[in-house]
């Protein structure tokens, strides 16, 4: 007897989740039937009447930003169109034009404070290569001519400011040599007195370099030697006049040695020395192509006061 009164409740049970199913299920039907007969009295205005336009605001526009909606739904029924397919609180999400605008301004702010420093430091990193390049190129250069003329304390070299005509001649047949200015004050080369910067500024004095023997090679770099027996030093400027033509940026100093041995400028000499030759912003910067041949890096010209070769080699150290 228990059980079947366990059992006549749950039937109960289930009759009454049966009706709520079945009414939500009335419910729906109805609101289909009510939208297609919507559907089908526009259509029938549209068959009396082929300039009826249908507009509903049922799409709208929510900013991603902002909590404003905007009206943007309407259409025209097509001629011979029998029916229409309604989109029901759909939301489309977009950028308003403000929205954009200050997005472009904060972009273009960024941009501005950080491209400087992306391009200074690309710049040095194509001047390490450079000067890198330059340097192997005249000590294979130099070791060829010790080979075939012996070492320079056996060249007859000029003495210091006298026309340098004996050293650059035997070199120049190991180059690749696009032009021979000479000893001649020839205008299309920047290394010249007169016409290129030190590097705390200013002009290197007019009347040097003019009895230098000057080579520019088919890269475009250009070379200036100096002799003064028993040894002879070379200006490197590694882009010709493309500027900025400027000791420790673009013109560097190499020393060749009468034992047949050829040092960039500024072996072992820290940056931050106070001397003539210095590698600091605050000298003229002669000794700075040992420093970027083997730091690889030109950040005496921010912090030249911390860094040594026995101690720091780069700022962020």
């Amino acid at each position: 007897m228990k059980k079947e009164i366990k059992n006549v409740k749950i039937l109960e049970k289930t009759v009454r989740l049966d009706k709520a199913q079945m009414l939500k299920q009335v419910q729906h039907d109805m609101e289909v039937v009510q939208d297609d007969m919507e559907v089908y009295g526009h259509c029938e205005r549209m068959r009396s009447n082929p300039a009826y336009h249908f507009a509903r605001s049922a799409d709208k526009v929510l900013s991603l930003f902002t909590s404003h909606f905007s009206q943007k739904f309407g259409f025209t029924l097509a001629e011979g169109a029998t029916h229409v397919a309604l989109q029901h609180n759909k939301r489309k999400f977009a950028f308003t034009l403000a929205e954009v605008l200050i997005t472009l301004g904060i972009i273009g702010v960024v941009a501005a404070m950080t491209m400087p420093s992306l391009i200074q430091k690309h710049q040095e990193k194509v001047t390490v290569a450079k000067l890198k390049k330059v340097y192997s190129v005249l000590s294979q250069a130099f070791l060829q001519a010790c080979n075939e003329y012996g070492t320079p304390d056996s060249w007859e070299l000029a003495k210091n400011g006298e026309p340098a005509v004996n050293a650059a001649p035997k070199i120049k047949q190991f180059l690749k040599v696009a032009d021979d200015c000479g000893v001649n004050d020839c205008e299309n080369y920047s290394i010249r007195g007169g016409h290129f910067r030190v590097l705390r500024g200013g002009i290197y004095g007019s009347g040097y370099y003019s009895n230098d023997y000057k080579l520019k090679l088919t890269d475009g770099t250009e070379l200036s030697f100096r002799e003064n027996s028993p040894v002879f030093m070379a200006l490197v400027d590694i882009n010709g006049q493309q500027g900025p033509n400027t000791m420790g940026k673009d013109i560097f100093h190499f020393a060749f040695r009468s034992d047949g041995t050829m040092v960039p400028g500024g072996i072992g000499a820290d940056p931050k020395n106070m001397g003539f030759s210095a590698c600091n912003p605050k000298m003229e910067g002669w000794n700075c192509a040992a420093w970027v041949i083997y730091n690889e890096n030109m950040d005496y010209l921010r912090c030249a006061d911390e860094l040594s070769w026995d101690g720091k080699h780069k700022c962020s150290d």
